[in-house]
């Protein structure tokens, strides 16, 4: 991987991000706490503590069968593509924090909100795709 454009960095990781969530709202640890949340009409702490373990989890793992092991060259060089994107773009946003949807969340390096994910993950991936 070589340093990218802000351009097609950008491309690429929305794509990979949207391809997180995805997978994120795939797995069935998530999909017994979107029962809960269906069932009682919120989580418990300890639901939503879980729910960002998974995502972070399951983020880390695509970004590194992706880019390469943290220490990686390959990573170090999407890091430093992130960090330049991540100054030039999202910087600008973080007074939308509330606006942003579950993909947005995951590019920018935080984690969706369990509730608003699991209630509208398909209506937010609908308008990403």
């Amino acid at each position: 991987m070589q340093n990218l454009d802000s351009v097609q960095f950008e491309r690429e990781w929305t794509k990979l991000g949207l391809s997180i969530c995805q997978t994120i709202y795939s797995d069935p640890e998530i999909q017994k706490i979107r029962e809960a949340l269906q069932n009682r009409g919120y989580l418990s702490v300890e639901e939503k503590g879980r729910f960002i373990d998974i995502c972070n989890r399951i983020k880390y793992e695509i970004i590194f069968q992706t880019y390469g092991k943290e220490g990686s060259e390959g990573y170090a060089e999407f890091i430093n593509n992130w960090n330049s994107w991540f100054q030039s773009k999202a910087m600008n946003s973080m007074q939308d924090r509330s606006r942003r949807n579950s993909v947005d969340h995951i590019l920018v390096g935080s984690s969706p909100d369990p509730e608003v994910f699991l209630l509208n993950f398909e209506k937010e991936i609908s308008g990403n795709s």
